[in-house]
């Protein structure tokens, strides 16, 4: 691959790497949390591995202690991010709560919204069926319709292969399963 190339797949990789570790919030609650584990050598990164293998969507840390739950705690119970002031022990650059607050941060991915009675079989059925929608405002009411999911249909990513000829190749990612209707198209520019 040509150093240009590099460069510019590189600089296209930062923003999501740097999403990717954002910083936990401070939180007086864990919510619905449960405890998975403490390390003595507890940080960010030790929670959220904690977290992986359990499949949870949100961790929190406070000293050696990990939580991992499925939902956040209460917006309300948000604080303000100095209350954290206790280094992890395992990575002091990161804060793992503080006196009865919590760090608690989203895990990486994309992952299904639940409210409150929601179950899990719910919140997978709502991740595995796509349908669609549309919205009307008319005269300050909306009415709303749906349609449901074709579950017959499955699609695909296609790649343009690159060849000598060809200037502009693109690879675009197809709707996930997990409900997220996002796209991406990575170009790579041919060097003259």
């Amino acid at each position: 691959m040509k150093p240009a190339a590099l460069a510019v797949l590189g600089a296209l990789a930062l923003p999501i790497s740097l999403a990717q570790t954002a910083r936990p919030d401070c939180y007086t609650s864990i919510g619905d949390m449960e405890i998975v584990g403490t390390s003595v050598y507890q940080s960010t990164g030790i929670c959220m591995d904690m977290c992986s293998q359990v499949n949870g969507y949100y961790y929190a840390t406070q000293g050696k202690a990990c939580w991992c739950g499925k939902q956040p705690p209460p917006f309300e119970t948000k604080t303000d991010n100095q209350a954290c002031t206790i280094q992890c022990p395992g990575y002091p650059f990161d804060k793992c709560g503080g006196d009865g607050v919590y760090s608690v941060g989203k895990m990486p991915g994309d992952h299904p919204s639940i409210t409150s009675g929601e179950s899990t079989s719910t919140m997978a059925a709502a991740s595995t069926a796509v349908g669609t929608s549309q919205s009307t405002a008319t005269a300050g009411k909306l009415a709303m319709t749906s349609e449901p999911a074709d579950t017959t249909s499955s699609r695909s990513a296609s790649v343009v292969p690159w060849t000598s000829s060809t200037p502009l190749a693109s690879a675009v990612h197809a709707n996930s399963t997990s409900g997220a209707s996002r796209r991406f198209k990575l170009l790579y520019l041919q060097d003259n």
